[in-house]
């Protein structure tokens, strides 16, 4: 409603009926389908948690394609890296009172099937960001992904890419969805880059 601007949903096939394969080809048939019915418009990618590790993710494939691809991509508290291999982890587990990494680990197991766990469809801190469109992250201080956001904001933008990390001090994991003055800060923020 702040924006002005159509949204559409996509209601992707979820783990463990489904695998990363089938997520993302559904999520760019579906991408297909809207850019054809509407040519003349631009997009813009938002995803939260697993869903912000595919915005970035789809976008890398859509640029892989040839495609016309999103003019901005916003991730809230993205799953960047689905092996949780960062050193760091640990220490913001005890933080984190939503997510437990060892249930994540399952999770991505099952989610990524015959997918390398470090290939960027199911990893994307492992992707290039050439060619790509201005990224925004959102993340708290307090969250189990909070190590791989930080790491992947500051070495994207060491290696002159357009990333802005919004770094929300003592906020948990999707805080953003949460009736609280920091996420309607965020979505006041995330509303007037759109516009």
């Amino acid at each position: 409603k702040q924006t002005g601007c159509p949204l559409t949903y996509i209601d992707y096939p979820l783990a463990p009926e489904h695998t990363a394969t089938k997520n993302i080809a559904m999520c760019m048939d579906a991408y297909k389908i809207l850019q054809a019915e509407h040519p003349a418009q631009s997009f813009v990618f938002v995803g939260d948690s697993a869903g912000g590790g595919l915005a970035l993710a789809l976008a890398m494939k859509i640029r892989d394609e040839g495609l016309v691809g999103p003019t901005q991509l916003i991730l809230f508290s993205p799953w960047l890296d689905i092996s949780l291999g960062n050193p760091q982890i640990p220490i913001f587990q005890d933080k984190d009172v939503i997510l437990e990494a060892s249930g994540l680990r399952k999770i991505a197991e099952v989610y990524r099937g015959e997918i390398p766990a470090d290939h960027f469809l199911v990893s994307p801190i492992h992707g290039d960001l050439d060619g790509l469109c201005p990224i925004a992250v959102f993340y708290g201080t307090e969250e189990i992904l909070y190590p791989d956001c930080k790491e992947f904001c500051e070495e994207s933008r060491e290696k002159g890419f357009d990333v802005t990390a919004y770094e929300y001090k003592g906020m948990q994991h999707d805080w953003v969805i949460l009736p609280t003055p920091e996420a309607r800060q965020a979505v006041a923020q995330v509303c007037a880059m759109i516009k």
